[in-house]
């Protein structure tokens, strides 16, 4: 009896030192017994076998026997078998414990040992999730069992669930970072994106993001670990963060290496002391194009709502999310000179792109570099997986194209209850829902870019000029003379002499015309203003303002002059189309449908203000008016891309949303249609008009 105490105690021991070594571990007790007090023999044994579980260990017994039949022992027993079990139970019971087996070695101890070679030759892991109410319990019992005759299990019989506080967390924590084997209570999952180092030239920026899952709200600890193929330590660091009652807690860092193949560690330790980490080899190498270095792509989640922060993608972005990407570049500042970048987005590396976004380029901090944004939007893609291409030219040359993918996930779609719609072409329009689309999703234009014909072609200007022919001010003779001229021979060539644009509020006006004529915005501009200050009813000078701030981009600015002067121009069609079109690029179709509604009462047969209606009332959620006056437009052979564009993209939301604008039937057949229309005008996004038909078809 003390000599098997004394065996467990040694055996204690053992295990105590085995806990330094991470892993799980074997451990072959070879013994000729231990005989047992059968009142202590089971609380002793659950002993060892707690601290078996508590360092990850299973123990497999061997059992010499010692022969009953030998010439030195006197008296003959008269329970052999009850004596052996005596000895050898114990064995038995601690190796069922810890999951392993015991086995006898009568003679020679080959067979044990094979036996043990093929047992320990394969396993199987369960993994064994536990509940935050369980962390400061005993441990716990559990049994594994599978179906089937002929099979043995083995497993251990408790698992260890001791509290955190009893361990040292440092030290739990440098294994996560440093050890041969990663931590795996806080899942992760991690990439990487490469940048420039503004800093140091000869380094690369190694842009390290990911998330985890699964982790207890409080104060949460990163830690990334950069080595070599080799395993020498390259850079490392630690950074503070703070987790909520989110799902997901996402991270983002940064470190300066050289170019090279690394491996990173990424590790994280939540509030409760539990860790993860997880190992990710990259190379931090520039894509070359003969002397040009390109880093990236880089793609940031930048959420629509304005309520969250934009934070890297790891490797999708939701429907209801805007993606923005960056380029770095980097190469002689002549040789950067005309270069200009596009970010395509396919379903395939080569396949047809489905958005285009032209880059923004602006310097970076040091002399020959430069960095490429753009932004698209994600809502007009299906939930599926995509190809971000990065296209990088010189003037009409192409130099190279980098590849990353990127999956898009369906987002949530609140129903949306529009109140009745006001009967077509009323001249009140009833307000509405939150619009189901808007004009940022479209593939093309909701309105054509501001042009100079818009304002100055013949029929536009010559309605405006005999307006203001007729004013009392422009009775002068001079002004006159150069008033007909206009009217007849348009502005090409028409002189304005000094005397007459310093004459009341005309002159000016005609003097700005001219100057916008050059494509002079901003001295023409000034003209115009001065002609307003002259005489504050001049409707015609504060349209023409108008049309040189829309020429600047300024299309708020445009929208508000020409909504001032529809109080004395309401007959004119033309400024109704010009004030819709500056709302529509600023994506307020709200705004455009109140006066289009008005404007097509007064000129049903307008086409060009029918096109405005239908695009303006298919934005603002006035879907089955908007399809209606398209199905019109398509009639009479007077549509455009935009329109037809916008057309089947409201249809593709209808499916999408499951709000069908008349039956799910009938919105796939006028879907297919306008496709069809689409598909003979030969426009410009084919391949994304397919993939909405193709998303939508499936919802049968």
């Amino acid at each position: 009896m003390m000599t098997s105490q004394a065996s467990i105690s040694a055996l204690r021991q053992f295990l105590g030192m085995l806990g330094q070594v991470p892993g799980d571990k074997t451990v072959i007790l070879i013994s000729g017994g231990w005989p047992l007090d059968e009142r202590d023999q089971i609380s002793m044994l659950s002993t060892v076998a707690a601290d078996a579980a508590a360092v990850g260990a299973r123990i497999f017994s061997i059992y010499v026997p010692t022969t009953t039949f030998s010439a030195d022992r006197r008296v003959m027993t008269s329970t052999p078998l009850a004596d052996s079990y005596l000895h050898s139970g114990p064995l038995e019971t601690l190796a069922s414990m810890t999951g392993g087996g015991s086995y006898r070695a009568e003679i020679g101890a080959e067979a044990a040992f094979e036996r043990l070679a093929r047992e320990m030759s394969g396993y199987y892991r369960l993994a064994i999730e536990k509940d935050p109410t369980d962390a400061g319990a005993k441990e716990r019992r559990m049994k594994v069992q599978v179906k089937g005759a002929g099979l043995t299990v083995r497993a251990r019989e408790t698992f260890d669930v001791h509290t955190y506080e009893d361990r040292d967390w440092a030290a739990r924590f440098g294994l996560a970072v440093e050890g041969p084997v990663v931590a795996t209570e806080i899942p992760l999952r991690v990439t990487n994106y490469l940048s420039t180092d503004f800093d140091d030239p000869k380094r690369l920026k190694l842009v390290i993001t990911g998330e985890a899952s699964r982790l207890q709200p409080g104060d949460v600890t990163l830690r990334v670990l950069v080595s070599d193929i080799d395993g020498k330590k390259i850079a490392g660091g630690e950074i503070p963060l703070a987790h909520g009652t989110e799902e997901t807690l996402p991270f983002s860092t940064n470190i300066g290496v050289p170019p090279g193949s690394y491996i990173v560690r990424v590790a994280l330790m939540d509030s409760a002391g539990r860790t993860g980490s997880v190992d990710h080899k990259t190379d931090v190498l520039d894509a070359k194009f003969g002397s040009l270095s390109v880093r990236g792509p880089v793609f940031v989640r930048v959420p629509t709502g304005g309520a969250s922060v934009p934070y890297l993608a790891l490797d999708k972005v939701s429907q209801n999310e805007k993606l923005a990407l960056e380029l770095d570049l980097e190469a002689e500042i002549s040789r950067l000179q005309g270069t200009n970048v596009e970010f395509e987005i396919a379903s395939t590396a080569d396949g047809p792109a489905l958005l285009r976004t032209p880059a923004a380029l602006s310097r970076g901090s040091r002399d020959g570099a430069i960095i490429a944004q753009g932004v698209a939007d994600m809502r007009m893609l299906p939930a599926g997986s995509y190809i971000v291409r990065a296209r990088i030219k010189s003037a009409d040359q192409e130099i190279g194209e980098l590849r990353r993918g990127i999956s898009v996930v369906g987002a949530p779609r609140a129903l949306v209850t529009a109140p009745p719609p006001p009967p077509a072409f009323s001249t009140v329009a009833a307000p509405k829902a939150a619009p189901a689309t808007s004009s940022v999703r479209l593939p093309v234009a909701g309105a054509p870019h501001f042009t100079m014909d818009q304002v100055l072609a013949p029929e536009i200007l010559t309605p405006f000029l005999d307006r203001v022919a007729a004013r009392p001010d422009a009775s002068s003779a001079a002004v006159k003379q150069v008033l007909d001229h206009a009217r007849t021979s348009g502005l090409a060539g028409l002189d304005v002499p000094e005397s007459v644009a310093k004459e009341g509020s005309i002159g000016p006006f005609l003097k700005g015309l001219t100057l916008l004529n050059d494509n002079k915005v901003q001295p023409a501009a000034d003209q115009f203003r001065k002609a307003m200050r002259g005489s504050a009813d001049f409707s015609a000078a504060m349209i023409y303002l108008g049309a040189c701030l829309a020429a600047s981009g300024q299309d708020k600015e445009a929208a508000g002059a020409w909504r001032t002067a529809l109080i004395r121009e309401s007959e004119s069609p033309a400024l109704h189309i010009m004030l819709a079109d500056a709302q529509l690029r600023q994506g307020r179709s709200d705004l455009a449908i109140n006066d289009l509604v008005t404007a097509q009462k007064k000129w049903p047969d307008d086409l060009a203000l029918k096109r405005r209606f239908a695009v303006a009332a298919l934005l603002s959620g006035q879907r089955a008016e908007g399809l209606k006056a398209l199905d019109e437009l398509i009639e009479k052979k007077a549509d455009d891309e935009a329109a037809l564009a916008i057309g089947v993209l409201v249809l593709y939301d209808a499916f999408e949303s499951g709000q069908a604008v008349e039956s799910v039937t009938q919105d796939r057949e006028r879907m297919l249609r306008l496709a069809d229309t689409y598909k003979e005008r030969g426009g410009s996004s084919q391949a994304l008009v397919d993939t909405w038909v193709a998303a939508a078809t499936k919802k049968q």
